[in-house]
């Protein structure tokens, strides 16, 4: 036990950065009157004109250097910039993709006693067609912080599903959710599925010109499509 106690003590008398110290002053000290020391007193002992010369050739060096290394910066800035316009182009194309397919290839079916969720399982089915497409990355009921977005795609498209059957709460609750909704996603789109009677241009025209008197959104980062169900 004691012998124990004795090794440990000893260990403990070593410290690594006082041995890592030691080691880079000893080390400065080598290459200060090995290296250094003897190239400044061979320096000075130079004629004027030589000491200029030197000091024109390393400073000219020292400002090609610098001028390389903002040139450099200034290109990789000029890189990031040119992949994210390249980045906005692809994004527009993909939400363009997605309105379109909305739009025009699905068709959702009626159901007495449907309720949202169950549309939404009928849209999340539909989509698979731009995933076998496109490509894209479909994720359903995407949580961010205390928010829950139906749909997003590439992540950073967001779908939000509402099913209007007459009043106004319906379209409150979009507009409310789009508003919040677009701090996460870089566009998007209020699906509505109409199963009333009323023209699903009036409910689009309705909830369109609410988004344009917030000015909440970026009008070319939303999308309203309203689709009745067949």
């Amino acid at each position: 036990m004691a012998a124990r106690r004795k090794r440990k003590s000893k260990d403990e008398e070593i410290d690594p950065v006082a041995v890592a110290i030691m080691f880079v002053i000893v080390g400065t000290y080598f290459i200060y009157t090995q290296y250094l020391l003897p190239l400044y007193n061979a320096f000075i002992s130079l004629s004027p004109i030589y000491i200029f010369l030197i000091t024109l050739i390393v400073g000219i060096i020292v400002i090609i250097s610098i001028h390389s290394v903002f040139k450099y910066r200034k290109m990789r800035i000029k890189k990031k910039e040119e992949r994210r316009r390249q980045q906005i182009l692809a994004r527009g194309v993909e939400f363009d993709n997605i309105i379109n397919f909305l739009e025009n290839e699905v068709q959702l079916r009626y159901g007495k006693r449907k309720i949202e969720k169950d549309y939404q399982q009928d849209l999340e089915q539909a989509m698979k067609v731009l995933t076998d497409r496109h490509g894209y990355d479909i994720e359903y009921e995407r949580s961010h912080s205390r928010h829950r977005i139906d749909f997003v795609i590439n992540g950073s498209i967001g779908i939000e599903m509402k099913v209007y059957k007459g009043g106004s709460q319906v379209k409150r609750a979009l507009l409310s959710q789009m508003s919040e909704y677009s701090q996460y996603c870089d566009k998007i789109v209020g699906f509505v599925v109409n199963v009333t009677e009323e023209t699903n241009e009036s409910i689009k025209s309705e909830i369109d010109s609410q988004l344009n008197y917030q000015k909440v959104i970026d009008p070319n980062d939303y999308h309203i499509t309203v689709q009745g169900v067949i």
